[in-house]
């Protein structure tokens, strides 16, 4: 019913990019990157994708939730399965909510990653052994 609807929504707004869910940071910085590298193509492109993107979550909407007058929804199985759809719901918003904290660590682990020593050392150094390829320098 409405818990379900409400779910939808919030999945469907994220998805299109809709502030303040997870979604929206995501495709801003994706937008700003190709602005910014002057990538207008892209950008058009995004543009395009993000509308239709709008128009399929608007026709899935009107599909499984509006319904003609007079029709009664069953209420048989209204409510099983709904822990994982509050739990993505959950995720949603608070990553929306706490975007810039998560860009934060998602740019540091970017960072160690491309720099590649810290990730040679916690993985590959055995018991105080420095890592395979530090020996060889």
């Amino acid at each position: 019913g409405t818990l379900l609807a409400g779910c939808f929504i919030v999945a469907a707004f994220s998805l299109v990019g809709m502030p303040p869910f997870s979604g929206f940071f995501g495709k801003l910085g994706v937008f700003q990157a190709a602005f910014e590298g002057a990538a207008w193509a892209g950008l058009a492109l995004l543009v395009v994708a993000s509308v239709l993107t709008l128009a399929s979550m608007l026709k899935i909407w009107s599909f499984a939730f509006q319904r003609t007058p007079g029709e009664v929804p069953d209420p048989s199985n209204s409510r099983s399965g709904m822990q994982p759809l509050l739990a993505m719901l959950f995720l949603i918003l608070t990553l929306g909510f706490a975007a810039g904290p998560v860009q934060e660590y998602s740019v540091a682990a970017a960072d160690a990653l491309l720099e590649g020593s810290s990730y040679n050392e916690a993985v590959l150094s055995v018991a105080g052994r420095p890592a395979p390829s530090q020996e060889m320098r």
